[in-house]
């Protein structure tokens, strides 16, 4: 998956470590745009204005800082992954802190598998977008359907495999006299 495009929210990111990251990176012929944040605000600005595949956050800063990211991203973990670098004496911390909802965690010493996790979280988190979307599609899928046979002046009628009625539209009780909730699994 070398050559991957993708857009990196850096949250709170010291400039050695950054520097390390952007040098890995760029090993593996990823096109990277960084969104760099040390602020609330700014972190709040490039969710909304740069719309970042994920986000690569220091564990080691401290509480607040992780609290930050932690209540801005809280709503969209299912989505946007969060991988924190620890430093290997806070990793029983920062696997506790697992549950939360955080996707990955990568040790500092050993950034060389930052790549596998980020292709991971990459990989992982278009196809819950595209889940999402396929759900949203058949939702209104269902409703224009629902819409059509709910107006309709014709009796519309869905059967299952065994022929039973699984749908059956209010037009049929004005044609028949039989209401529609008696035809169903019938």
């Amino acid at each position: 998956m070398t050559g991957l495009n993708i857009k990196i929210c850096l949250w709170y990111m010291n400039p050695s470590l950054r520097s390390r990251i952007q040098e890995i990176f760029s090993e593996e012929d990823f096109q990277v745009s960084y969104c760099e944040c040390r602020t609330p605000d700014k972190l709040s600005g490039c969710m909304i204005k740069e719309a970042p595949d994920l986000v690569i956050a220091d564990y080691d800063a401290s509480e607040k800082v992780r609290k930050i990211i932690d209540d801005e991203l809280e709503s969209r973990y299912a989505e946007l992954p969060l991988i924190y670098l620890v430093e290997a004496s806070g990793i029983r911390d920062a696997y506790a802190t697992i549950k939360a909802g955080f996707w990955d965690m990568v040790q500092k010493d050993q950034l060389f598998k930052l790549i596998p996790s980020v292709q991971s979280a990459h990989r992982y988190a278009r196809m819950l977008r595209q889940s999402r979307e396929t759900e949203e599609a058949l939702t209104e899928s269902r409703e224009r359907f629902r819409a059509l046979a709910e107006n309709s002046l014709d009796v519309i009628m869905r059967f299952d495999r065994d022929h039973r009625h699984v749908y059956v539209n209010r037009v049929v009780e004005s044609q028949s006299g039989i209401a529609p909730s008696s035809f169903l699994n019938k």
